[in-house]
């Protein structure tokens, strides 16, 4: 970045009056400019202005009453306003002065500072001056860069964005050519090619971090760029970023450099420094910025950097900062410093190199997406090119340092998925092994996303630890982050640590009491706090925290300002003079503080989705996190107790639309280790399971999954959980006689030619792919489930054999155990998310046959097909095809369905047909638990007609008046309901969705996703393998003339939610009202 020293004494670039015009209205505008002032002192010093003193059209410069800060006017002085910020010498500030109508607003580094009422008019004659007055007076002394004049107003977050902005590269390397032997291009638009040097060939392009790498030999392998002025960095700041895989080899090798090969040896370069030659065993990283011996900025970091994996690496030459600073994976390292002389100005005519030093040091290994940087990248910075140019947060690279969602739901670690690694996990209770101690935290399922850890004060002291590290030890920007929810507030003066890391002063004593950072409820507020050696830097939110409610709270840090965000929303700023963050060689705590520093402080609730970032968020950045980290989140897991949705573990156990609070399994065993001999119980119970006589790891029905022999192998979990009424698990079996679940010795499931039998159960009732009583077939993933009213003790608890029975030979996956009986909509939730057992979509769009698209567990086709029948003495007289244009065509007048296409039918002689089958439950058992419905579109009368008739188990009609009417067959004959008071008829010439739901106590009318109708019905169904008749009854008579479109089936009563979902496609529907999209 190229930029201007202007001193007090010098001209300024001015621009002619004439050109009034172009700068503003009359009243709006904005001005911006980016400021490092070497001198603030109580002087006005201009950075742009229109005029001259006295009697300015409009300013932005430093104070002349308020040493280091700034003064702001855009009316001709006749208003003027201070800052409330103050700046401080040597830093780069963002400055942005707004006018719309009659109020100015001043902002620093994207921050709205101060606002001030103005007379409405913004003069427009004088000299447009940047740098001093327009007669040369009220020099600024310092730097300005990239100024900016709009005829707008730009709104907080265009200001926001213009602070976040930044130039690209003036050389970039994707390296994703994949091939060639000649040349690497550069992606930057500087024309900076590379030419590929040594004995490089075609096998030499290797997969990359991103897309495609280049494999460096070691030996003389190398890239090699002409000088040009782009690469020169002068006297100004310079960034290098790149991937690279360099082996555990212990070499001292180059990544990048544009070295003098002699004489003062100018240049700079990122390199590893190995074989002792920094005088320690280890590879470590190296970053140069060098004019000679005696002036030049060196940074070694005092950690191994390499090991094989791919890593992120960046330098950062820092002017302001006076020095070199070193990243891997986006966080800042440690360094030795040497800081020789003044800044070097660094102009050497060498090539840059990549993959060497211009000397004897050559680089083996991987290298992909160098750039080069004229100017000093940010943390945030730094991140977003570790995420190929994504920013953080949401990206598809992990962004925080720390992240912490808790999803484990078992045993004593709390695992970071954030790029600080895992040796910044949190350790439940800090030592020792949890579940089980005093101290530890309790798993649960009731998470604001998945899981969550419950943290208790009543007779216990829990927390979660978090090892002290270098990546935590951050000190120019940040932002912590959290969920949590309140079961207890705290009584004062006490407060609820949610985030807290310890400093390294002692106990609960001002002016810090005992925190370097933290997010806290106190007195009823959340606040975020942090500490810069001298002085907390504290910002509170303004929301009252209430118990048993969910709040999101992110503070973050910028070296001038704090702010608290509740919920999306910047609720409290507190803003000061440049400063940073000191640091703490103590642990960081969630759910509790100062347990390193005394006076313990402890939270009583849940914390969930704990991340920090090594820069601080933006405003849209901190709303994107409390959207889950993504610009849009479509759809949720399932709904709460009060039908919102929600993401929470718990809920994803049960159908939207549930309307009351979902109970998680108390025992879950997901096989998803993969790797190992435990099987963890993810219920947060504790259960865990130990693989006894060599079962195996192999690819599951999610995931994966654990295979058995049939001989010795079986998972022994012991003591399970002490009251069980339903069994459920994913089978996989290599015989038709196997043994799967064995919960004490008594009760048991196991499978005798191929039908489910559970043994020691009362009154069971047995599912197979969501069927009552079907049968397991071998070879094939089968989901069996086992309800019962009574409870049973799983006191001996094995997986995969029945002791003193025999042993399971095939695979099973995903074992549950819930201490009450699940209803078929929950099992059919479980089983395929409540997917139909019959669904036609009629977008065939030919033939004679309406394929069943229904899920089937194995993934076959589900069978079940309907026959179409056109007969050829009315409208239709064939099936022709969609879109043909003939009128005689069935498919041809269906070709606009409301979902796609559609089938239609002449009323006279077009019906479908469906063999005999049973789609409830197996022929002979009763139920009481379905739904029925389709799409229809009545052309010319929609009364006394018959949707659909499956012969002796339900129908769909409409009476006289085109009510639509549900039945079902019991004692021997069809229900004869009538319509009531609130039916609705269908609507002609126009798409209908009605579907009928029964329980067992009600029979429900839906129509377009509203209740209209009710019948009180007790009796039961029994399954029958019979014909399912379309467009007719079963005496062929009731015939409809329309179209019909999305024929379903469900062996469960649809949730009002869920019936809601079906008429809309689903939670989201992004297709046309009807038809096919175009």
């Amino acid at each position: 970045m190229l930029v201007r020293k202007y001193a007090s004494t010098e001209p300024s670039p001015a621009f002619g009056s004439e050109a009034s015009a172009s700068y503003g209205t009359a009243d709006k505008m904005t001005l911006s400019a980016w400021v490092n002032a070497d001198t603030l002192d109580s002087t006005q010093r201009n950075i742009i202005s229109r005029g001259s003193s006295p009697a300015f059209d409009w300013t932005l410069a430093s104070s002349a009453t308020s040493a280091g800060k700034l003064f702001f006017s855009s009316d001709g002085h006749a208003t003027a306003g201070i800052s409330n910020a103050t700046l401080s010498t040597g830093s780069w500030y963002h400055v942005a002065m707004t006018v719309e109508g009659t109020k100015t607003k001043l902002f620093i580094n994207g921050n709205l500072d101060r606002d001030i009422d103005s007379s409405g008019f913004i003069p427009g004659v004088g000299t447009i001056a940047i740098g001093a007055a327009a007669n040369g007076s009220q020099g600024w002394d310092g730097k300005i860069d990239d100024v900016r004049i709009y005829d707008r107003a730009l709104s907080p977050a265009d200001i926001s964005r213009l602070y976040n902005w930044a130039s690209g590269p003036v050389a970039y390397y994707k390296f994703d050519e994949g091939k060639g032997t000649a040349n690497v291009y550069d992606s930057s638009g500087f024309g900076n090619i590379g030419t590929i040097n040594g004995g490089m060939t075609e096998n030499d392009w290797v997969p990359g971090r991103i897309g495609t790498a280049l494999d460096f030999d070691g030996s003389n392998d190398n890239i090699s760029v002409a000088d040009t002025a782009s690469l020169r960095p002068d006297n100004g700041d310079w960034s290098l970023s790149l991937w690279a895989k360099p082996p555990n080899s212990n070499q001292t090798s180059t990544f990048v450099s544009k070295r003098q090969n002699t004489g003062d040896y100018e240049q700079w370069s990122l390199s590893i420094c190995g074989n002792n030659g920094c005088g320690v065993a280890g590879q470590y990283l190296v970053g140069i910025f060098r004019q000679s011996e005696a002036v030049e900025r060196r940074a070694i970091s005092t950690s191994d950097v390499a090991d094989g994996s791919w890593h992120h690496y960046s330098m950062i030459a820092d002017k302001s900062a006076n020095k070199i600073k070193l990243f891997q994976d986006g966080v800042e390292l440690v360094t030795t410093l040497t800081t020789d002389g003044v800044w070097p100005t660094v102009n050497n005519a060498d090539s840059v190199k990549i993959g060497h030093d211009n000397g004897s040091l050559y680089f083996s290994g991987a290298i992909d997406d160098v750039k080069i940087y004229n100017y000093a990248r940010t943390p945030a910075q730094v991140v977003e090119d570790m995420n190929a140019g994504h920013p953080a947060p949401g990206s598809p690279v992990g962004s925080a340092v720390l992240h912490i969602n808790f999803d484990e739901g078992y045993g004593d670690t709390a695992n970071n998925s954030g790029n600080g690694g895992t040796v910044i996990n949190g350790n439940l209770a800090g030592t020792g092994s949890c579940p089980g101690g005093n101290a530890c935290p309790v798993w649960s399922n009731s998470g604001k996303v998945g899981k969550a850890l419950d943290f208790e004060t009543s007779g216990t002291s829990d927390y979660t630890a978090v090892s002290d590290d270098v990546s935590l030890d951050i000190t120019a920007a940040m932002s912590l982050e959290a969920w949590f929810k309140l079961e207890t507030l705290p009584s004062d003066p006490y407060c609820s640590p949610i985030i807290h890391k310890d400093a390294d002063s002692s106990g609960y004593s001002p002016p810090n009491y005992g925190r370097l950072y933290d997010i806290q409820v106190c007195s009823g507020l959340a606040s975020v706090q942090f500490w810069d050696g001298s002085t907390v830097r504290q910002a509170s939110c303004t929301t009252p925290i209430q118990t048993d409610n969910w709040y999101h709270v992110v503070g973050t840090f910028d070296g001038t300002s704090v702010k608290c965000y509740m919920n999306g929303k910047s609720e409290g700023t507190a803003s000061f003079s440049q400063t940073s963050i000191t640091t703490s060689s103590r642990r960081l705590f969630i759910g509790a503080g100062r347990i390193d520093a005394g006076n313990v402080e402890y939270t009583d609730g849940l914390v969930d989705e704990v991340k920090i970032y090594s820069s601080a968020l933006t405003s849209d950045q901190v709303y994107m996190e409390y959207n889950q980290g993504m610009a849009a989140v479509m759809g949720a897991v399932s709904t709460d107790a009060s039908n919102n949705a929600s993401w929470s573990g718990s809920d994803a156990y049960c159908p939207p639309g549930q309307g009351t609070a979902c109970t998680a399994p108390v025992g879950e065993w997901e096989f998803d280790e993969n790797t190992g001999t435990t099987a963890n119980d993810t219920s947060g119970n504790g259960k865990t399971g130990t693989l006894t006589a060599g079962p195996v790891w192999t690819t599951g029905k999610i995931g994966s999954s654990v295979r058995f022999d049939g001989t010795d192998d079986f998972i022994d979990v012991g003591s399970g959980p002490s009251t069980v009424k339903t069994v459920s698990f994913w089978v996989n079996p290599q015989t038709s006689t196997e043994y799967p679940v064995d919960l004490n010795g008594s009760a048991y499931v196991w499978i005798n030619a191929g039908a489910v039998t559970a043994q020691g159960f009362t009154s069971p009732t047995i599912y197979v792919n969501g069927l009552v009583n079907g049968s397991v077939s071998t070879g094939v993933w089968n989901y069996v489930v086992v309800t019962t009213a009574m409870g049973l003790n799983a006191s001996d608890f094995d997986i995969g054999r029945i002791e003193g029975v025999g042993y399971h030979e095939g695979m099973i996956d995903l074992v549950r155990l819930y201490d009450y009986a699940r209803t078929p909509a929950q099992i059919a939730w479980d089983y395929n998310r409540g997917s139909p057992s019959v669904r036609y979509k009629f977008d065939d769009c030919q033939g004679t046959t309406a394929h069943n698209a229904a899920p089937t567990a194995s993934g076959d086709a589900p069978g079940n097909n309907a026959s179409i029948l056109i007969g050829a003495t009315a409208g239709n007289t064939s099936a022709g095809s969609c879109s043909s244009g003939q009128g005689s065509e069935a498919w041809n007048d269906g070709t606009t369905g409301k979902r796609n296409y559609s089938l239609d039918f002449d009323g006279a002689d077009d019906v479908a047909t469906v063999s005999a089958f049973s789609p409830l439950a197996s022929a002979g058992q009763t139920t009481t638990n379905l739904s029925w419905g389709s799409w229809l579109y009545p052309k010319t009368s929609a009364a006394s007609k018959t949707i659909m008739e499956k012969v002796t188990e339900f129908r769909l009609t409409t009476d006289g008046s085109g009510k639509p009417i549900c039945d079902i067959y019991t004692g021997g004959a069809f229900t004869t309901n009538t319509a009531g008071a609130g039916a609705v008829a269908l609507s002609l010439s126009s798409w209908n969705h009605v579907l009928c739901t029964y329980d067992g106590i009600n029979i429900k009318v839906y129509l377009n996703g509203n209740q209209t109708d009710s019948w009180i019905q007790g009796s039961s169904i029994t399954a029958a393998s019979s014909a399912l008749h379309i467009a007719q009854n079963s005496s062929s008579a009731q015939r409809f003339e329309g179209q019909l479109d999305e024929m379903t089936i469900f062996t469960y009563p649809l949730t009002i939610q869920q019936v809601r979902n079906l008429v809309n496609g689903g939670a989201v529907n992004y297709g046309p009202l009807q038809g096919a999209p175009q």
